[in-house]
Order: C-alpha cells, then structure tokens, then sequence
C-alpha cells in the first residue's frame, strides 16, 4: 500500500479509482478483481456501465475516505480495531456492499459495546440494520434494566419504541411500581415547566397515549397504587378508586378493562450462581 496526504493506492496494479468529494477530493486506487471478489455489489457494478465522472473516477459520496480506506484494508486482510467512533461507518458501509463476514465482525464488538449506559444513545441507528443477534442483545440489555434504561430516555421516537418493548415484555426486572414511577419521572423531566398539575397529566397521556395502558397497575398492592395517585399521576379519578378496589377486594371495574391483570415473571438473582431465575426456583 502506497500513501501520501491525498491518495492512499493499494495492490500490485490498481485500475480503478475512487474519489471523496466530502474529504476535499481525497483519493483511493485499489484492484477491480479485490473488489469483485470480496463483493457481490461491486461484481455487478463492474460487470455493468458504472457511472463515473469525466476523469473515469468513481464518486463515492455517502461513506467516508476513512470508512472506506478501512473496507479496502479489510479485503487486503490488513487488521484493524473496530470501536465506537469508527463502527457506524464501517457497518454502513458493509451493509451496502453486502461484506457479511465485515458485518459479522462489528456485531461481535456491538455484543460487548451496548450496555443500559450508552443503549440509549445507539439504539435508533442499530435498529435499521435489522441484524438479528445484535436486536436480541438490545432487547435483552434493555428488559433486564427497565429502570436505568428509561432514566436515560425522551419522547423521541426511537425512545418511545424503547419504552414499548419494555412495557410489552412478560418479564419484569423490576416492581410495576419502580417501573411507573421510573416513566412518570421521565415525563416529568421531559415536560420542563408547568403551569398547573392538570397541564402535565394531560401531557403525560398525550405523549405516552395507549403505552399507558400497558403499565400494569392491577397487579400493584394497595398500598403502591395509593402512591400512584399522587398528582401528577395517569390515573383518572375513577381508575384511582377502582383500582384500590381491586386490590382489597378482587372486585373489577369498567375504568379498568383496558389494563392487564397478567402478572409478570419477575426473575432474582440467586445468591449462589449471579443468574436471574424466577422466585419459585430459588
């Protein structure tokens, strides 16, 4: 491999040229046969008319000089560390030109990367990429951190979804009640400023809108749902009142249908091994 501040050339006779107009027209010369070989996309792209500029270069706007400095490496088997600044663009890159085996290798860093810290932060980009050991390592980081997890979230989107996947999920790490007061701080933090308590609680319904309904309220003791009716709360008047009904007396209400009764797997750690189980095993 040849270098200088501009042009980086790899291989014995190099016989196409691509240029970086987003890295002051950096350039990159590299084999036609490497990259037929080592992708499927650019055996089609050379076996047909591939669109170049007038100085028979080809313009690649889309990925990075260094993105792709580090794919061309990767298929001179030339080793390079995968970490947080740089897998973004090489998994983008990878996916484009389907390099499955490049694509395996950023999954094995994205295992040990994404923790309930940074899940957060990461978790709108992976999910496009519909890898699947990488959606179940989220999935898994995200429901067994319910509390930490939505510390860190807001009502974008991609959060909401997080939020979703946690409430929809039939295992619990947590109280349903820690799990509701996690979310009403959340919100609380989300809104800023208000003027009054109806304000908020109407904001509170407005952004959280039918995943509400998948807190599962009847399956907290009196006691904890009498704490959840301190303002501001989700619950309607009538839901408060009902709900407490529910709970000492077992009677159930209309104001309550749209809640679910089933009660969660609520796994521990057993003291012995570290792992999580559910109580009647322990």
């Amino acid at each position: 491999m040849e270098t200088d501040r501009k042009l980086i050339k790899y291989g014995a006779a190099p016989d196409v040229t691509f240029v970086f107009p987003n890295d002051g027209g950096a350039l990159l010369m590299t084999e036609k046969s490497v990259l037929m070989k080592n992708s499927e996309v650019f055996q089609k792209q050379f076996a047909s008319a591939i669109s170049t500029d007038k100085d028979g270069k080809i313009s690649i706007m889309d990925i990075s000089y260094d993105t792709f400095n580090l794919i061309i490496q990767y298929f001179y088997n030339e080793s390079f560390p995968i970490n947080a600044e740089n897998y973004q663009g090489i998994l983008y890159a990878s996916k484009k030109y389907f390099i499955n085996t490049l694509i395996t290798k950023v999954a094995q860093f994205l295992l040990n990367f994404i923790t309930y810290i940074n899940i957060v932060e990461h978790f709108e980009f992976l999910e496009k990429f519909e890898i699947g050991i990488v959606n179940a390592h989220m999935k898994g980081v995200i429901v067994k951190q319910p509390v930490q997890v939505i510390q860190r979230l807001t009502k974008s989107p991609s959060h909401m979804r997080i939020l979703q996947m946690i409430l929809e999920s039939d295992v619990l790490y947590c109280s349903e009640f820690q799990l509701y007061l996690a979310i009403k701080n959340m919100m609380i933090e989300e809104n800023g400023n208000w003027k009054s308590v109806e304000e908020i609680e109407e904001k509170f319904k407005n952004d959280l809108g039918n995943l509400m309904y998948l807190i599962r309220f009847p399956n907290m003791t009196a006691e904890e749902l009498i704490k959840c009716s301190v303002s501001p709360t989700l619950l309607t008047n009538k839901q408060k009142l009902d709900l407490i009904i529910w709970a000492q007396e077992k009677v159930f209400s209309e104001s309550l249908l749209s809640f679910s009764t089933q009660i969660r797997i609520n796994p521990v750690k057993c003291k012995y091994c570290g792992r999580y189980m559910s109580k009647e095993y322990l």
